[in-house]
């Protein structure tokens, strides 16, 4: 039970320190790895106009459901459980089709 608060603390921070404080903002770790990393966001384009965008609390969710078929430590859980319920909070958790942010218009 103390490492599971203990990676709550650990997700406090990291929210507070690294993802944005709203929606549609950018996180204040801003790296870019085409095609699958857009200014710290996982962004993932279908083609020039449309991508999609992988929500850090669906990362967790899935990190969490790990737990069915292999041990995962604690702290980790802790750290997933927190980022899934602070990734919900956002206005838009639910949307996954954004506009492309790899093609620039001219």
């Amino acid at each position: 039970m103390n490492y599971i608060l203990l990676g709550i603390i650990i997700g406090i921070l990291y929210s507070k320190f690294i993802l944005p404080n709203k929606s549609k903002q950018i996180p204040k770790i801003k790296f870019t790895f085409y095609p699958i990393f857009y200014n710290g966001m996982i962004i993932i384009p279908f083609n020039k106009t449309t991508a999609m965008h992988i929500h850090h609390w669906l990362i967790y969710l899935f990190v969490l459901s790990l737990n069915i078929f292999f041990y995962i430590p604690d702290i980790i859980n802790g750290f997933a459980i927190f980022l899934i319920i602070q990734g919900l909070c956002y206005n838009d958790c639910f949307e996954f089709i954004t506009t492309n942010p790899y093609t620039t218009t001219t």
